[in-house]
């Protein structure tokens, strides 16, 4: 869904200063940029609301030195691009999304503990149904920029994507794999035991 909503003059100072420093209050953005704190809180309020500011914490992708791959996927019709998009977006380990125009029709980009871990959850791609990876380019370990990981997802013994329990999954077994991040059966470090 586009969200045309043009930004004002205040929505875009109110930005500048929340990119600077993302933990301003209410008091230090009216200081900042003299203006009032019921019109900042008003703003703040409908970027919020219109999903074009967004406020996320999680941890650092880039930090905790995990290793990204964006993978290339041809979904073979409507239904499949449907399935395979809401079993992506529900990955823990899928950090983006895309749809893009010719064979490769979807491209996902996700991140593992290892890579070990990401090679497995790629291989779990190539198991939907409909859906062949065209291609696969591993981008490896963040060097600039950051990416959050969500870590907020509620802890289950079914994986997300509901594809098959870990506990069952040879490459978990084998440990070629940590395991889904929001399953109880998840053995690396963003979990204490």
């Amino acid at each position: 869904m586009r969200n045309n909503k043009a930004l004002d003059k205040i929505d875009i100072r109110i930005i500048e200063e929340l990119s600077q420093n993302p933990r301003s209050t209410l008091t230090d953005l009216a200081t900042n940029t003299k203006i009032s704190r019921p019109t900042i809180t008003t703003h703040i309020k409908n970027l919020i609301d219109s999903g074009l500011l967004i406020y996320e914490a999680g941890l650092s992708l880039r930090t905790m030195d995990f290793v990204t791959a964006l993978v290339a996927l041809e979904v073979k019709n409507e239904q499949t691009r449907i399935d395979t998009e809401d079993c992506l977006s529900h990955c823990p380990r899928v950090k983006h999304i895309f749809r893009t125009p010719g064979k490769a029709n979807i491209h996902a980009f996700c991140w593992g503990e290892d890579d070990h871990t990401l090679t497995a959850i790629i291989n779990t791609f190539r198991s939907m149904p409909d859906t062949e990876v065209i291609s696969t380019l591993y981008l490896g370990h963040p060097i600039f920029g950051d990416y959050i990981i969500d870590l907020s997802k509620e802890i289950s013994k079914e994986t997300p994507c509901r594809k098959i329990l870990c506990k069952e999954c040879q490459t978990y077994l084998n440990g070629d794999c940590l395991g889904c991040p929001s399953t109880v059966d998840y053995k690396g470090p963003l979990r204490v035991v």
